[in-house]
């Protein structure tokens, strides 16, 4: 399911002061709440299928995937 991160119920999973999630993709399931690189990772793992293996890239820093995911985000409308 899919939610707009401004709507009603993005503000009841949400923390009323997490304005940087606005700027990024929130992904909730399994009771837990992911952001950035982790979302999309625990989004494409949960697809299932051969979309597993990106978990592997867990092993990576969070601080690194995050700058990766930054730039990629930063720089889509212009690819």
């Amino acid at each position: 399911r899919y939610a707009p991160l401004q709507g009603e119920t993005a503000s009841l999973v949400l923390p009323t002061n997490d304005t940087d999630s606005l700027q990024s993709i929130v992904y909730y399931a399994h009771g837990k709440r992911y952001d950035r690189s982790d979302a999309i990772l625990q989004l494409l793992g949960d697809l299932g299928g051969i979309w597993k293996l990106v978990r592997v890239f867990k092993v990576v820093p969070a601080f690194l995937r995050n700058a990766l995911y930054s730039w990629i985000a930063n720089h889509r409308y212009r690819w």
